[in-house]
């Protein structure tokens, strides 16, 4: 590779770079200066979820596919999959040492398991499109063919983030607040009190033999937890706990989220994780439009009938990049109002987050993911299409940093606190990103040079 197309991918890497510091930076500030309060965040959030998101999904996939598409890029979709899963994998593997409290543990899993998979390879693309093509009607059709492969490669992101992902976290606010209803002499059954027990609707489901009082209960739980979390760990689980219970709910799932005895069933997990989510529903919706040329043709095509709708669906979606990275970085700007000193950014006491904990979910997600995911695609290269943009969005997709969308679910779950720690965190995932992504996607270009 010659040093004309390595100063290429370096530029590419600090646009990507740059394009999210300068939106990120009007998050901080919209934050710092109080115009984007947690309120506004959530109502932010919740229009993401439900609109913008949902949106872009549907476009994306129903607009630019069909199962022709599919037969050829099948792989793509597995890829998307494998990456999530090996993050959740490494990222449950690493927990035990990061000394993370119980209540952030779901999402510092969540964050090695979800990276910025759509953000930054689109600027990538883009850069590197340009830069190889003088021609400007080239470079948009490589521009093109290059999206197409990226939404091939998330098409089940929505799904993996927004319905296993948010199942996942509340069903871990759910235990944690049965523990916390173990606790609470108002909640726990007496067969002593003057009233007589409580009905089932009512009593949470505490193993009777480990609470015999309320002081016995507290005793206990600190006792089962002991080989995980410190007394202080347990107090900040709790308050976190009481303080995600209190926020107003933005789907019915969290309505029932405490007091349903369904959480963790395959109907709670199928009711959360499909039904009454948008971004999934819209990605089951996208892929049958594109599996039915009739109904594509309706929606989607310069003579399509129905195409003012869609092209409206367009101009929603394009915002959804944008609003994610407000939400994170706004998200960061309240965090930073706790900062005292520069070195916070690495945790502190102060901040929420310890720095063993920030460090070790750096380590996870900048360090060890690339190495593992790196290793993997140079080994499997010779047996994968000949397709150009099929080998190289994979290099790129190996180093990038936590996904914005993991703190618009904590957001749209109302985990404030586990929101602004998630943002905190990206700050030293962002300094690390440039080199390491420079390196892997300069590799894959010199590595797909023969496909051009």
């Amino acid at each position: 590779m010659d040093g004309a197309q390595a100063g290429t991918i370096a530029l590419a890497a600090l646009k990507a770079t740059g394009s999210v510091a300068s939106i990120s930076a009007i998050g901080v500030a919209l934050a710092w200066k109080g115009k984007l309060d947690k309120v506004g965040l959530k109502a932010l959030g919740t229009l993401t979820f439900w609109l913008i998101l949902p949106s872009l999904t549907f476009t994306s996939v129903g607009g630019g596919m069909s199962i022709e598409y599919w037969q050829e890029f099948w792989g793509l979709f597995l890829f998307g999959v494998a990456i999530c899963l090996v993050g959740f994998l490494v990222g449950r593997a690493i927990v035990p040492l990061s000394g993370v409290s119980r209540a952030f543990k779901p999402w510092f899993v969540l964050a090695c398991a979800f990276p910025n998979i759509f953000a930054i390879p689109l600027v990538y693309i883009e850069a590197i499109c340009r830069r190889e093509n003088e021609d400007p009607s080239a470079a948009e059709s490589c521009i093109n063919e290059g999206n197409q492969r990226l939404f091939t490669f998330i098409m089940f992101f929505p799904i993996l983030l927004y319905g296993f992902g948010g199942s996942y976290a509340m069903s871990h606010a759910a235990i944690e607040q049965e523990k916390l209803d173990c606790t609470d002499p108002e909640k726990i059954p007496d067969e002593e009190n003057a009233g007589g027990p409580k009905s089932d609707a009512e009593s949470p489901s505490c193993p009777t033999a480990e609470i015999a009082s309320v002081e016995g209960a507290d005793t206990n739980l600190k006792e089962l937890d002991a080989p995980e979390t410190s007394v202080a760990d347990e107090q900040s689980a709790t308050n976190d706990v009481k303080q995600i219970s209190s926020l107003p709910s933005v789907s019915m799932a969290l309505d029932s989220l405490i007091n349903n005895k369904d959480v963790g069933s395959v109907r709670w997990q199928f009711r959360v994780s499909v039904l009454e989510n948008p971004p999934v529903i819209s990605t089951i919706l996208a892929v049958i439009v594109a599996a039915a040329k009739p109904l594509q043709g309706l929606l989607f095509g310069t003579d399509a009938p129905l195409q003012f709708f869609t092209n409206g669906l367009y101009v929603i979606g394009k915002a959804c990049p944008c609003v994610t990275n407000i939400v994170m970085a706004a998200n960061l700007g309240l965090q930073m109002k706790k900062m005292t000193r520069w070195s916070d950014i690495f945790g502190g006491p102060q901040m929420g987050i310890s720095r063993r904990t920030l460090l070790t979910l750096v380590f996870a997600k900048m360090v060890v993911m690339p190495v593992v995911i790196f290793t993997v695609i140079v080994n499997i290269l010779p047996f994968l299409p000949a397709d150009r943009w099929y080998q190289l969005l994979l290099f790129m997709e190996a180093a990038t940093p936590t996904a914005n969308n993991v703190v618009m679910l904590a957001t749209v779950l109302g985990e404030q606190d586990a929101a602004q720690l998630l943002a905190l965190t990206t700050i030293v995932q962002f300094v690390i990103f440039l080199p390491i992504s420079t390196l892997c996607t300069a590799s894959g270009l010199g590595m797909t040079r023969h496909l051009v």
